[in-house]
């Protein structure tokens, strides 16, 4: 992976993080408050190599995805982000290849986010739930769908897109 891109979106992150008061996937509250900005840039320590607190499962996992991509990468022009948070899985896609992207977050706060740092991202303010079974609305070409950091395990609709050519769950390939 390219340092220089991680470092690139974790420097723009740690600059144009959201309020604390802002509603976001967030555990705990006041000072013990865990968020998604708080894990997107604990990752991307891990990822360069600086001390961080999340286990090294988060690592492995962002390395995963970035070699599986590498491996299918032909397969496919356009990436589906499932569950994109501030987007860190977009920047590692984007190290391997320029797509084109679509993504979804129940939180529709990211997309004026996503929009800060990345030119051209289609984001659908979504539960995964919600887009799994209206998936053939959104993706209507050849697609890798990536997800991961999801409750949902039920993926059957998914599989009957037949413009679905991939599914990368927590880094490994599916299918």
């Amino acid at each position: 992976m390219e340092e220089s891109d991680i470092r690139r979106f974790y420097e723009h992150l740690k600059e144009n993080q959201l309020p604390l008061e802002v509603n976001q996937e967030a555990q705990g509250f006041g000072s013990k408050r865990y968020t998604a900005d708080m894990w997107t840039l604990e990752v991307c320590e891990c990822l360069l190599d600086m001390p961080c607190k999340p286990s090294i499962y988060y690592k492995k996992q962002k390395e995963w995805l970035f070699e599986t991509l590498e491996n299918v990468k032909q397969d496919a022009d356009k990436i589906c982000i499932g569950e994109v948070g501030r987007g860190l899985d977009i920047v590692i896609a984007n190290m391997i290849k320029d797509w084109s992207v679509i993504s979804y977050d129940h939180n529709p706060i990211y997309a004026t986010y996503l929009d800060k740092y990345f030119t051209s991202v289609e984001f659908y303010p979504t539960s995964t739930h919600a887009f799994i079974a209206r998936n053939e609305e959104y993706i209507k070409e050849k697609t890798i769908f990536i997800i991961d950091n999801t409750k949902c395990r039920n993926f059957e609709a998914l599989k009957k897109n037949k413009n679905i050519v991939h599914l990368i769950f927590f880094g490994k390939l599916e299918w």
